[in-house]
């Protein structure tokens, strides 16, 4: 079932091999030999279309995987704490220095608390939504380094001839 949900959502990738040649697509997954592309672009024509390439692991120098966003959790989690902080300390200056709030200090506190907390969550969120998505970078020096690849891809464990028909091999 893992596997199934990584091949529906494949990550961007570039490929560099030991050649220098470089080919950019959607790591779609990976085996014991092979890694296995799609591409909107034929790298080797420039035609634009759906490609599907098996680039063999002995080819392959290293692999950069783009797109991984960076989650946004600790970020509300820690605005809307900073938040509350800040809300605190102003609900508490304004119950001790205006007479105004006198016999309410504690709604006055409730509530500047509960608004900073909100207002600190909202700019964690938007400060975690404006970050770059991670790039990871993996090299190939062993064949065993294919499992690397597990946390980022789905693993194509039974051969298909029919699946490996749609792939073409480039090196």
């Amino acid at each position: 079932m893992e596997n199934e949900e990584k091949i529906e959502s494949p990550f961007n990738v570039s490929v560099f091999t030991k050649t220098g040649n470089n080919y950019d697509g959607k790591l779609k997954m990976f085996s014991k030999t092979y890694l296995f592309l799609h591409s909107d672009r034929d790298d080797m024509t420039g035609r634009s279309s759906l490609f599907r390439n098996k680039i063999p692991f002995s080819a392959v120098d290293s692999l950069r995987i783009q797109g991984l966003k960076p989650n946004v959790g600790p970020y509300i989690g820690y605005g809307a704490l900073g938040g509350a902080g800040l809300g605190l300390g102003i609900g508490l200056y304004w119950i001790n220095t205006e007479n105004f709030f006198e016999g309410h200090g504690i709604y006055v506190v409730g509530i500047t608390t509960l608004i900073g907390a909100g207002v600190g969550a909202l700019f964690g969120w938007i400060i975690g939504e404006t970050l770059p998505p991670d790039i990871i970078n993996v090299r190939f020096n062993s064949p065993s380094d294919v499992v690397k690849l597990k946390d980022y891809s789905a693993y194509y464990f039974q051969y298909d001839q029919l699946l490996e028909e749609k792939y073409v091999e480039i090196e």
